[in-house]
């Protein structure tokens, strides 16, 4: 999917608790995490979070939330 849609385009999300039904929820987290910190830590934020900032127009609503 990554190659489809590009580093702007991707999000991260899980199936869980459904998915608990194949394996540990950590254990797929932690395969997506090996994927993404190897394409480096500017896309590994977009994919985690930073993506999901314009996606669902998340408003800055106090100061320990992490700016954009």
């Amino acid at each position: 999917m990554f190659d489809i849609f590009g580093e702007d385009r991707v999000v991260y999300g899980s199936d869980w608790p459904h998915s608990d039904r194949w394996g540990h929820y950590r254990d797929g987290l932690a395969v997506m995490r090996d994927y993404f910190n190897a394409k480096g830590s500017v896309i590994a934020e977009k994919y985690f979070w930073r993506n999901s900032v314009q996606a669902y127009r998340w408003v800055h609503r106090n100061s320990r939330q992490p700016r954009v």
